[in-house]
């Protein structure tokens, strides 16, 4: 029976995920119970990762000496409603040697428990972040942050005018339809009965010239997006983060530009010119293919989206698309642009008669952690700008790549599955060489439209309400001893976190992906927020601790 081009993108795709994670988990583990452990692993990955019907294809993969054993997906068959106790016998019945040493199945299975893996439904686990999400984004602006924002404010006689901001965000809902893997959120914040945001953007208007819409699923609310391009005269670029959603003909995605053109259109004749930028969720997570119960096939959302907006960028030259991806090991070459998404991608966009004619592609300035092989640093695929071809017509689009913080449901991601800035975050912890100047923490504005004001590089970090205290939030930022050690990666954060929860702190850094997921992280608590501006006031006199 041959396969769709769905199905083989699915088998493919979870066979390359396989053959990743197995391979960094047999890297922590020798023999003897290396092999058996591999077994166990791929055992319960498959039954939580790859629906029945394909299970056996994917495993396939693993039919390989370097891997388990040239009749491991028969064998992993076999064993696919076991319990951990009778497959362990089963496996070592089947193995006749495992290097010198036959281990033991109690052996086997202590070893196993100890390493404490999928233990708990994936689903429960969700659900478990999410609670621990909910308490923290409803603790916004509650008594320790007020209490905070009074302290900086004491700090000052006047309140210094607010810095220019490079830009500045607008979060105008918290909500989406997904549910992504790699999502930093599970629970979002209800944005409901918001005030009229008219002076929130008219303020916008006068402090930056780059404005960002962005939240979540943002197709409800591109009326609001397209009446600040007609009417807020100093800002230049328009960006709005968007799931392709929308876009699910062409029909649809032509009308996604018309109106956003139209909108450009209308701004005064005095005013700046102005341009759009769509960027547009692109990766393994957004387009990931689902097998419902029956075993039949959909992408979360489709590739289709992607090419429909591609394809229709070509006739508006004010608005251009980004492409914003999350690095994988696969960013470490041009096979980025030879398989996975962008060979779906390809693939869909050749059906219309359109092909990739060139790529220009940059590295990272520094070199990352393989995330298959720790061992192994390189540089990877960051930007890129793509051209098009069509059968009349051409255009472009860039490409944006970052790495994933693990937040949310990334907490439940698999180390292989993501590129990490661990380098990055050893070389801060130990002081061995500075945050790179393109690395820095983002302490421009995120306003909600609710009025809480908070920053790009840390949602929880509660300043103020822009509704009830105006530009007096924004004073805030020149004073705000935490804001000031945010900027200059003062390491004396560290200390002072420590302080606040000894056990806490260890485990955070231990769990860590990058220094900027550090911080977020040690700063989800108003607590915490509290504490280290205490902290910081109180040895004000010390030298700022940079590496």
């Amino acid at each position: 029976m041959s396969l769709t081009p769905l199905q083989t993108h699915y088998i493919r795709w979870h066979s390359l995920r396989l053959s990743q994670v197995l391979q960094r988990f047999q890297r922590n583990h020798p023999e003897p119970v290396r092999t058996i452990l591999g077994f166990l692993f791929a055992h319960h990955w498959l039954k939580r990762e790859v629906h029945p019907v394909y299970r056996h294809q994917v495993a396939k993969v693993l039919d390989h000496p370097h891997f388990l054993h040239p009749m491991a997906s028969t064998l992993l068959l076999q064993t696919e409603n076991r319990d951990d106790v009778p497959f362990i016998h089963h496996i070592l019945e089947k193995l006749e040697t495992i290097t010198h040493h036959k281990p033991s199945p109690r052996e086997v299975l202590t070893t196993w428990q100890d390493l404490r893996l999928f233990t708990s439904p994936y689903k429960e686990s969700v659900r478990r972040i999410g609670r621990q999400e909910k308490a923290i984004l409803n603790d916004l602006g509650g008594d320790n942050d007020q209490l905070r924002v009074a302290l900086v404010d004491s700090l000052a006689k006047d309140h210094p005018p607010p810095p220019p901001w490079d830009k500045i965000a607008l979060i105008v809902r918290m909500s989406c339809p997904q549910s992504c893997r790699h999502c930093l959120f599970i629970w979002r914040h209800p944005l409901k009965n918001t005030p009229d945001p008219e002076p929130l953007l008219q303020w916008i208007n006068q402090s930056t010239t780059n404005l960002l819409f962005t939240g979540g699923d943002l197709s409800p609310d591109l009326d609001l997006f397209h009446h600040a391009i007609a009417t807020l005269g100093h800002i230049t670029t328009f960006a709005i983060l968007l799931n392709a959603d929308l876009a699910h003909s062409r029909e649809a995605a032509e009308s996604l530009f018309a109106r956003a053109n139209h909108a450009l259109q209308q701004r005064p004749a005095r005013v700046a010119k102005a341009r759009v930028v769509l960027q547009i969720s692109f990766d393994e997570y957004h387009q990931e293919i689902l097998a419902n119960h029956r075993g039949e096939l959909k992408e979360r959302i489709p590739v289709s989206h992607i090419a429909h907006i591609l394809i229709a960028s070509a006739r508006y030259s004010d608005c251009q698309v980004a492409l914003i991806h999350k690095q994988h090991s696969l960013n470490f070459s041009t096979r980025l642009f030879e398989t996975g998404i962008f060979a779906r991608l390809s693939a869909e966009l050749a059906t219309h008669g359109w092909h990739i004619r060139d790529i220009r592609w940059q590295t990272s300035p520094r070199f990352k952690e393989h995330p298959v092989n720790p061992q192994q640093n390189g540089g990877v695929i960051r930007e890129a700008h793509v051209s098009l071809r069509g059968p009349s017509d051409s255009t472009s689009f860039f490409f944006m790549s970052s790495c994933i913080d693990a937040l949310g449901r990334a907490q439940l991601l698999d180390p292989a599955e993501y590129v990490r800035e661990t380098l990055l975050l050893r070389d801060w912890l130990d002081g061995s060489s500075p945050i790179p100047e393109c690395d820095p923490f983002d302490t421009d504005p995120m306003l909600w439209v609710n009025g809480h004001v908070t920053l790009f590089g840390a949602i929880t970090l509660w300043m103020g309400n822009f509704y009830r205290e105006g530009e007096r939030v924004f004073a805030r930022f020149r004073q705000d001893p935490l804001i000031r050690a945010l900027q200059q990666w003062d390491r004396r954060l560290l200390t002072a976190h420590h302080a606040f929860n000894p056990d806490g702190h260890q485990q955070l850094v231990k769990t860590a992906s990058s220094p900027h997921h550090l911080l977020q992280a040690m700063f989800q608590d108003s607590k915490a927020r509290l504490f280290v501006t205490q902290w910081l006031i109180r040895h004000d006199t010390e030298t700022s601790s940079t590496p």
